[in-house]
């Protein structure tokens, strides 16, 4: 199974590169072209939804097919799956990523917080322009990348 999906990935790698690139570009713009303020007073009109929004990003993140196709990827160009799929190290594996990931949410969240309170409308301006700046410049990249994309078949 994994297997296939490392072939899948490495055949289709055009059409991901550029998808993926396209997609980066356009959050990118989306970002850099929001209106920081507006974003703001809509944000305190509105009751706060602290289980919502997180069940909500839950979801989108466990139902998103290409982290199943990336880890697949990854562990299986590293070779680190085998056929025996239930052995120690893949549960260790998986085990390791979760806790990784779990790990990185609450110390993100929790710097988030700390200083949620500290930055001010015109700070928030410029963090929306840098990020949605360097977030449009990697799906550039990210699209520039399939010409140079070299196959060794």
């Amino acid at each position: 199974m994994c297997s296939e999906i490392s072939n899948f990935v490495d055949k289709q790698q055009f059409y991901l590169r550029l998808i993926g690139g396209l997609v980066l570009l356009t959050f990118g713009i989306r970002i850099y072209l929001t209106n920081t303020i507006k974003q703001v007073r809509n944000q305190k009109v509105n009751k706060v939804r602290s289980f919502g929004d997180f069940f909500t990003v839950l979801f989108v993140t466990i139902s998103n097919p290409l982290t199943f196709l990336f880890f697949g990827a990854v562990f299986t160009g590293l070779g680190l799956v085998s056929h025996d799929s239930m052995n120690f190290s893949s549960i260790a594996l998986v085990g390791g990523v979760m806790t990784g990931t779990v790990i990185w949410w609450l110390s993100l969240s929790t710097i988030i917080n700390v200083f949620r309170y500290k930055i001010r409308l015109r700070s928030l301006w410029w963090i929306n322009k840098i990020a949605g700046a360097l977030i449009s410049v990697i799906g550039i990249i990210a699209v520039l990348s399939i010409f140079f994309i070299h196959k060794t078949n």
